[in-house]
């Protein structure tokens, strides 16, 4: 077998392999919700899209945690400023596509402009400010929306968030505020401190047809 063999070999075994996770994913969530509605039941059992969506966006959220951690430990947190201003989107889209997923972060103070949240995400956004308010818990909701199942799940800030969501002079340094501005000119997403809505993971699925 020559080398050209060899690498097409590699590269279909690869993508028959993420074609079996995703499947595999799908297929674990569709069982659950079956042993959820108990034996003797012949019905096509439904997809728990409320729990396939968490997992695609605790997935994305470790993916994109573990590269930036990598980048603030090989530079520092401006080096993993710029590093997120290339390389975030990026990683999402990816994962959109390795997951057969739509994936999104959204806020109503976004750092990047691409990010900002519609009207509906806006609408969702403030419900969640307004329980947390409360002292309520924020919990993720799962619509269907021109056909599909969109989730949404609260992003809220913790202490790594504040090295550059935090309040100037208070949580994030002279030097990192200096690179937010140089990247971002038009930046809203400081002044946050501790267990504060930052936004939303929104996750757009197929809906199984019956």
């Amino acid at each position: 077998m020559n080398i050209k063999q060899v690498i097409i070999s590699i590269l279909v075994a690869l993508m028959l392999n993420s074609c079996n996770n995703s499947n595999t994913r799908k297929q674990d969530y569709i069982e659950d919700a079956s042993l959820q509605g108990g034996q003797g039941n012949t019905a096509k059992p439904a997809t728990d899209y409320l729990a396939l969506g968490k997992s695609i966006a605790t997935e994305t959220q470790a993916v994109l945690a573990k590269n930036l951690m990598g980048a603030i430990k090989k530079g520092g947190t401006e080096y993993a400023l710029a590093f997120c201003n290339t390389n975030a989107i990026t990683l999402s889209d990816s994962m959109a596509h390795a997951l057969n997923a739509g994936i999104k972060r959204v806020s109503d103070k976004p750092r990047n402009a691409g990010n900002q949240a519609n009207e509906i995400e806006l609408a969702y956004i403030q419900v969640l400010k307004d329980k947390m308010t409360r002292g309520e818990q924020p919990e993720a909701k799962m619509n269907e929306i021109e056909g599909k199942m969109v989730g949404f799940y609260p992003i809220v800030t913790n202490q790594m968030c504040l090295q550059c969501h935090g309040k100037a002079e208070v949580n994030i340094k002279a030097a990192t505020l200096q690179k937010i501005n140089e990247l971002y000119p038009a930046d809203k997403a400081t002044g946050y401190a501790g267990n504060e809505l930052r936004g939303l993971w929104v996750i757009e699925l197929d809906r199984e047809l019956n």
